[in-house]
């Protein structure tokens, strides 16, 4: 899995355009836009998303999380944008609380480089059914025996808008756990244990990938630690 030229120059400049427009927002609110302003840090996430491959008019090709159900739609009736689903497994507006945090507050977020590597090691998006959507991911579940039931449709049990960065050992798939969602590892077919499977599991999986190393689209630019 390799990104052209073209895709690269694509990347790079929606990172540079995320980096500058946190930089303009005085709020951790103001980022997330709600989760659906066109020109809020949080959609425009989604359009780094999207430039992975991972937007449902190009049928997830390049979703390495997927459902069984998804699988089971390729085998039959065969893959169809109407029948998809992107299914951000850390909600965007999360993420992009978490960026502004991390440029505007903690400054651990130094550059556009920095921004690159870690929307690439925390993007961790799912290819899901719109059946599935709608039959196991709209029901309420909890995960801590104080925290009132939720959909988690904006939200995560571990990552949350104010957390730090990296935090390696919060589960992504966590939010999945109790639906009757399987998902699936789709270079490897390696299952995802959604209980126990970490940001670290996540890291090392995509580690090989080139689309998913920042030095692709931002090679020879010094970052700090």
């Amino acid at each position: 899995m390799a990104a052209d030229p073209v895709r690269q120059d694509r990347i790079r400049l929606c990172v540079q355009n995320i980096y500058e427009l946190v930089r303009a927002c005085t709020t951790a609110q103001g980022a997330t836009g709600g989760g659906q302003a066109n020109n809020s840090v949080s959609m425009k996430i989604r359009h780094f998303h999207n430039e992975l491959e991972l937007h449902v008019h190009r049928h997830c090709l390049g979703a390495l999380y997927r459902s069984e159900g998804i699988a089971a739609l390729a085998q039959s009736q065969g893959i169809q944008s109407s029948l998809l689903r992107q299914e951000h497994t850390i909600p965007t507006n999360v993420l992009a609380g978490m960026v502004f945090r991390g440029i505007m507050q903690t400054k651990a977020i130094d550059g556009p480089a920095a921004l690159c590597r870690f929307l690439l090691t925390q993007s961790v998006v799912t290819a899901i059914t719109r059946t599935e959507d709608k039959d196991k991911l709209a029901i309420e579940r909890w995960y801590e025996a104080d925290r009132h039931g939720s959909k988690w449709q904006y939200t995560h049990p571990e990552f949350r808008m104010d957390s730090d960065l990296n935090r390696f050992d919060a589960r992504p798939f966590l939010r999945y756990y109790k639906t009757g969602l399987a998902v699936i590892f789709w270079p490897t077919g390696e299952t995802i244990n959604l209980e126990t499977d970490t940001l670290a599991d996540h890291i090392r999986r995509v580690a090989p990938l080139p689309l998913y190393d920042w030095r692709t689209y931002f090679d020879g630019e010094r970052m700090a630690a």
